[in-house]
């Protein structure tokens, strides 16, 4: 296979929208679980190992993008709530905006690199 073919910034492209995916069904989680007694909130770490890649010289193949990964964790911070449930449903709804607002970025940084892999291999038309 051709190495243009085989990018690793597509890959950590792709890590980072699997991230979005997954922060997305937690945060759904979260918010269908607002009225639920002793509900602790989840969120999704991802921002952590990629700036860790990234301080090591970032990808050199896609492999390295692979190690990328979206845990989920429990938020562990106390609740105001008499019930013990933790989520504020105004902030999720803020959090499900702004993940919203980072997939679609990735969606077009993806199409562009590879609208770019295309432009080369054409010989730079399209």
């Amino acid at each position: 296979m051709l190495r243009i073919l085989d990018d690793p910034t597509r890959a950590v492209l792709a890590r980072a929208m699997d991230a979005c995916a997954v922060r997305n069904r937690v945060i759904a989680s979260n918010i269908a679980n607002a009225d639920t007694p002793g509900y602790r909130r989840a969120y999704v770490r991802f921002e952590d190992s990629l700036k860790q890649m990234l301080a090591e010289g970032g990808p050199d193949d896609v492999s390295d993008a692979r190690r990328l990964t979206a845990t989920v964790e429990e938020d562990s911070t106390p609740s105001s709530r008499l019930d013990g449930n933790n989520v504020n449903l105004d902030a999720e709804m803020a959090d499900l905006a702004r993940n919203s607002i980072e997939y679609n970025a990735l969606v077009e940084l993806y199409r562009l690199k590879g609208q770019l892999v295309s432009t080369v291999i054409n010989g730079g038309t399209r």
